[in-house]
């Protein structure tokens, strides 16, 4: 149980709101897929990419596009 009985939840489609935070995960999801677009695209090797959320999303590209 979170903040007012709700649940906590950081699920993609969920987005709480400015109070809690949720403008900055609609921005970090935006940055995620904006680098995964790079990466699937060429214009970025991704050699140095850590961030496992854009590779799981460049996966997610890549398989859409099979």
């Amino acid at each position: 149980m979170g903040i007012l009985g709700g649940s906590w939840n950081d699920d993609e489609d969920h987005d709480d709101g400015p109070m809690f935070g949720g403008a900055d995960r609609a921005e970090e999801r935006r940055r995620v897929k904006e680098r995964a677009k790079e990466i699937t695209s060429g214009f970025s090797s991704g050699l140095f990419e850590r961030d496992e959320k854009v590779w799981e999303e460049v996966k997610k590209i890549e398989d859409r596009e099979k």
